[in-house]
């Protein structure tokens, strides 16, 4: 019988007939140009294929069912268009507290010892020996600090304030004076930073200027909800 023909751009693998050639009915002079057909059709259906292919069948199947470019990675091997689900992200978050109040003398300032882990994700914040947060995942970070100082102040020219600290160095602050001589006074600071996952590192700093008062309580038990340093990773 005669065999399929195999010639042209236009001919894949589904045009292959699996039961050709059949014994005595196909020639053996036939066979070239069928083994050269073979060949066409290999090219015609695999024409990106320049190289050895290393995939299992297991791991080829796994693209099965995939008609469109919704789901893949680019060159440069970022994902495009694809839904994660429950993904495991590696980033490093942290909120500490006072377990009581600490006390801070007038014009100095004073690192705060927040002694207490809210939580701590990457075990980056140290709450026993230097009261720091050192990221160990690189990225841009959310710090938040917030505070409150209360008691009997010598009068309203008095100030007191917050500052996140950057390896040793105030880079965000607020302080005011204060807006009245009794009572609790809460502050806030909150900065985007760089970390660099190694050795930067931040820490909280709080300052009043009330010498004739002295030592000031900044307060922890009780308003813990009110007085917290936090830290959360937000992007690369």
């Amino acid at each position: 019988m005669a065999l399929e023909s195999l010639t042209g751009s236009t001919v894949f693998i589904d045009d292959l007939v699996a039961t050709n050639p059949v014994g005595a009915a196909d020639p053996v002079s036939d066979l070239d140009g069928h083994i050269q057909g073979i060949k066409n059709v290999l090219q015609n259906s695999f024409p990106g294929v320049t190289g050895a292919v290393t995939a299992t069948h297991t791991e080829l199947n796994l693209l099965d069912g995939i008609t469109t470019a919704a789901v893949g990675v680019d060159d440069t091997q970022t994902l495009t268009n694809k839904t994660l689900t429950d993904p495991v992200i590696n980033t490093s978050s942290f909120s500490a507290s006072l377990d009581a109040a600490q006390a801070i003398s007038a014009t100095t300032y004073t690192k705060i010892t927040w002694d207490t882990e809210d939580w701590d994700t990457n075990s980056d914040y140290d709450s026993v020996t230097n009261h720091r947060f050192t990221p160990t995942v690189a990225g841009k970070y959310l710090i938040t600090l917030q505070g409150v100082m209360g008691g009997v102040w010598t009068d309203t020219s008095q100030s007191w304030g917050l500052y996140i600290y950057k390896n040793g160095t105030s880079i965000r602050e607020n302080i005011n004076n204060i807006a009245k001589t009794t009572g609790n006074e809460s502050r806030m600071v909150t900065a985007i930073v760089d970390a660099n996952g190694t050795t930067d590192y931040f820490e909280a700093y709080v300052y009043h200027s009330d010498t004739t008062r002295g030592s000031t309580n900044f307060s922890g038990t009780g308003l813990a909800e009110r007085c917290y340093f936090q830290g959360q990773w937000i992007g690369s």
